[in-house]
């Protein structure tokens, strides 16, 4: 079966992005891909653009299936709860910037995040411990390989940075916690076709069929469960309120 290729990390020019909207489909169509999620950048308590991305999607005409999204960025783990929050029913994909110490436990603790983004990021370690990646698993927070910061950084950052991802794979693949590649592209010259995303996990230590799923079948697990912690009868993973008439 011809597998179907996941970008769960664009940013627009209606948020910290170079690009149209218009311009990302072009390019996502041209690469190959199914679906692509394009995000709004949020810093702290800022407000959402959403409405607008949303709006501006609907403008155009393609196959792709198109998901709107929001990336958290904050320093306090109570402002991303707050923002998590308010947001879990409006975005398809909600991704906390990591980096932080405080900011990664609190994202894999937190069953209504879908990805943490690049957690090893400005950090001397991985930014993943034993205890995160068996976290990350049991509420399906995916650990993010972030091609955009590979590809902009040179020499030891780039060495320091793939060592770390290379240790986040061996503690997710311990624990079994889902891992995504994604462009986590600022302009369509950042963005990659499907399998050439793979080859960044292939690089660290993944197995080949390992780095294919994380940009076809993982994105495709995390789009089901988003839509499931909507759903008002969602308490955490694993564990929803069933009515009797649909026992």
């Amino acid at each position: 079966m011809e597998r179907k290729f996941n970008d769960l990390h664009i940013y627009s020019n209606l948020s910290i992005g170079q690009n149209s909207v218009a311009d990302i489909i072009k390019t996502a169509e041209s690469l190959g891909f199914s679906s692509i999620c394009i995000i709004d950048h949020i810093k702290d308590k800022n407000k959402d653009n959403l409405d607008n991305l949303r709006e501006e999607i609907l403008k155009h005409k393609t196959d792709l299936e198109i998901y709107t999204g929001v990336e958290i960025s904050t320093e306090d783990p109570e402002i991303m709860r707050l923002q998590i929050k308010r947001l879990r029913d409006r975005a398809d994909i909600i991704i906390v910037s990591g980096g932080s110490s405080k900011i990664n436990r609190a994202a894999v603790e937190n069953p209504k995040v879908d990805i943490l983004a690049h957690p090893e990021r400005g950090r001397k370690d991985s930014g993943i411990d034993n205890v995160m990646a068996k976290l990350a698993f049991e509420n399906g927070v995916a650990i993010e390989l972030n091609f955009k910061f590979v590809l902009h950084s040179y020499r030891k950052v780039r060495a320091h940075m793939l060592s770390h991802m290379r240790t986040n794979i061996i503690l997710a693949k311990k624990y079994k916690a889902p891992i995504v590649i994604t462009s986590g592209a600022e302009s369509i010259f950042d963005m990659r076709a499907g399998r050439e995303l793979a080859s960044l996990g292939a690089l660290i230590n993944l197995e080949l069929s390992e780095a294919l799923n994380a940009i076809s079948s993982i994105p495709e697990d995390i789009i089901i469960h988003a839509k499931k912690v909507k759903d008002k009868n969602y308490i955490m993973s694993g564990v929803e309120v069933v009515k009797k008439e649909d026992m």
